[in-house]
C-alpha cells in the first residue's frame, strides 16, 4: 500500500538566489515597538504586531527560477508564482540605491527583484524565458495589448497617451 502512495518528486528550481538584504530592520523595529507596548500597557503593542505581520508578508526572502515560472518566496505562507506566459519583459533599473530587476507582466503590473547576484539572476532568468518561449510559441496568455502590422506586441501598460514632446508636423510661425 505504501508503494501506491508514492509522492511525486517536487520540481527543482533551475536557479535561486536570496534577497539582497538579509536583515529586515523594519521587522526588528516593529517587534521592538510591540515589546515596548507590552511594558508600557499602551496600544503600541498592536501597532508593532501589525507592522511586523505586514512586513513578514510583503518582504521577499528568496527568488526561484523554474522551467515555466518565477517564484518569489515571502514570509510563510505567502508565495508569489509568476508564470512565464504572463511576463511581458524584464528590465534592469540602475538607481542611486543600486540595481534592480523589474519584471513587467502582460497586464502592466510590475514586480521588483533584488537578488544578491543580480547579473547572474538576470542571465538565468533570460535563458529560462527564452527556452520557455521557444517551447511554447503561443505561450503568452490573453492580454490587453494589440498587435502591430509586423506581428509585434504593443502593450499600453499605463492606459494613457505616451507624450515624448512636441510632434514634428506642427508648424511654427
Amino acid at each position: 500500500m505504501a508503494a501506491m502512495q508514492q509522492e511525486q518528486p517536487e520540481a527543482q528550481p533551475l536557479y535561486w538566489d536570496n534577497h539582497r538584504v538579509s536583515v529586515n530592520l523594519t521587522m526588528i523595529f516593529a517587534l521592538a515597538v510591540a515589546v515596548l507596548g507590552i511594558f508600557s500597557g499602551s496600544p503600541l503593542f498592536f501597532a508593532g504586531v501589525g507592522v511586523a505581520a505586514y512586513t513578514w508578508l510583503t518582504s521577499p526572502r528568496r527568488y526561484l527560477i523554474f522551467e515555466n515560472a518565477l517564484v518569489i518566496e515571502y514570509g510563510r505562507p505567502r508565495v508569489k508564482v509568476i508564470d512565464f506566459s504572463n511576463i511581458s519583459h524584464v528590465e534592469t533599473l540602475s538607481l542611486g540605491i543600486g540595481e534592480r530587476l523589474r519584471v513587467v507582466l502582460i497586464n502592466g503590473r510590475r514586480t521588483m527583484v533584488m537578488s544578491r547576484n543580480l547579473e547572474t539572476f538576470r542571465e538565468r532568468l533570460d535563458e529560462a524565458l527564452e527556452k520557455f518561449q521557444s517551447q511554447n510559441p503561443q505561450g503568452r496568455g490573453q492580454d490587453s495589448g494589440t498587435q502591430d502590422d509586423q506581428g509585434g506586441r504593443i502593450i499600453d501598460a499605463g492606459g494613457g497617451p505616451d507624450y515624448e514632446g512636441p510632434s514634428g508636423d506642427s508648424t511654427q510661425s
